[in-house]
C-alpha cells in the first residue's frame, strides 16, 4: 500500500477530474482532499484495486440534498472518497472498485 500527495495544478472539477483520471490506470484511488497551508491536496491511495471516480460539485442550492445526493450514488456502487472545498465551491468524489487483485492464498 502506498499513498502520495497531490499539490493543486487543477483551476476546476473538470480538470481535478482529469488530474484524477490520469492515475486511475496505475491503481491511485482518492481518499482525501482539504486544504493545507493555503493550498489544496488531493491524497491518493495505491491499494491493489483499480478505482473509478467522479465528481459532483455541490452548489448552494444543494447544500439541503447532499444526504440525499450521497444515498442515491451509493446505491448505484459509490462510496464518499472526499468532501471538500475547491475554488470557491464543495465538491464531493466518489469512487468505486472496477477491478480487485486476484487472492493467490492457497
Amino acid at each position: 500500500m502506498e499513498h502520495k500527495i497531490m499539490w493543486a495544478t487543477w483551476k476546476s472539477a473538470s480538470s481535478l477530474e482529469k488530474a484524477i483520471r490520469e492515475r486511475e490506470s496505475e491503481g491511485w484511488g482518492v481518499v482525501g482532499m482539504g486544504e493545507v497551508f493555503g493550498g489544496s491536496i488531493l491524497v491518493l491511495l495505491n491499494d491493489g484495486n483499480l478505482y473509478r471516480h467522479k465528481i459532483i460539485q455541490i452548489f448552494w442550492s444543494l447544500k439541503d440534498r447532499l444526504t440525499e445526493i450521497v444515498e442515491q450514488e451509493q446505491e448505484e456502487g459509490w462510496v464518499v472518497a472526499a468532501l471538500g472545498e475547491c475554488l470557491g465551491s464543495t465538491l464531493l468524489v466518489l469512487k468505486r472498485i472496477v477491478s480487485q487483485p486476484e487472492n493467490t492464498a492457497d
